[in-house]
């Protein structure tokens, strides 16, 4: 539990409050002593912000500071007391051991922290980098895309053009098909009619070979009848 105070201020009366030492911290108890004096604003906002320890709470800020660091693991800055009425004693080896270690401590942090800073400076210029990329990719894309649309355009043109190739390819052999069928119906009227104008010719000529014969009997007979006669 805390314990009932008296704060006094060299220029204004003294005022009691209620403060507990285990769960405010000293720079607290003097933020509170600073808003409850008459000093004026400018001087207490000038030691609200800077001061943590005064010459007031020396005792106090001491304690705050071991409660703190035995919370965060560090050893207590008071050395072990031999009774429980004994004035606990500061242990200054454990002091600059601690504030030793916290220097490390900031060290590492500060390193880290660089290192922080420098990835994300990595981090920045690989984002860039990568912002870039894809700009250049999006700009690819999109510049194929209009290829492969004029490509498609370009492919339905030639196959239009392909269909009606072969449209006219398949008039094409229709005709010639046609002409043929003519060629050959002709061909087959042409053989009919020279195989028929060939047996008229050997009828002719048959028949002229037998007036031939014809003639020539009757020269024969005129010739022999004659022959008889002048024997006669």
């Amino acid at each position: 539990m805390g314990d009932w105070m008296t704060v006094t201020d060299p220029e204004s009366k003294n005022i009691s409050q209620y403060t507990s030492e285990t769960k405010m911290s000293p720079s607290s108890l003097y933020s509170q002593q600073v808003l409850c004096s008459s000093i004026p604003l400018s001087k207490n906002v000038h030691s609200f912000f800077s001061a943590f320890c005064t010459e007031e709470n020396i005792e106090q800020s001491i304690s705050y500071l071991d409660q703190e660091l035995t919370t965060f693991g560090f050893p207590s800055l008071y050395e072990e007391s031999k009774g429980k009425e004994t004035k606990r004693e500061l242990n200054i080896v454990a002091v600059l051991n601690c504030m030793n270690e916290l220097l490390v401590l900031q060290r590492k942090n500060l390193l880290a922290q660089e290192n922080v800073e420098t990835q994300n400076l990595k981090l920045g210029s690989d984002m860039d980098h990568l912002q870039n990329c894809y700009a250049k990719l999006k700009e690819q894309l999109e510049t194929s895309r209009r290829e492969m649309i004029g490509l498609q355009e370009r492919d339905r043109q030639l196959q239009c053009k392909n269909r009606n190739l072969h449209q006219l390819l398949k008039n094409e052999k229709d005709e010639v098909q046609k002409l043929q069928n003519i060629i050959a119906s002709r061909a087959t009227q042409y053989n009919h009619d020279m195989k028929r104008k060939e047996r008229e010719y050997n009828k002719l000529k048959e028949r002229l070979h037998q007036l031939v014969m014809n003639k020539k009997d009757k020269k024969i007979g005129k010739k022999q009848l004659a022959k008889i006669e002048q024997r006669e």
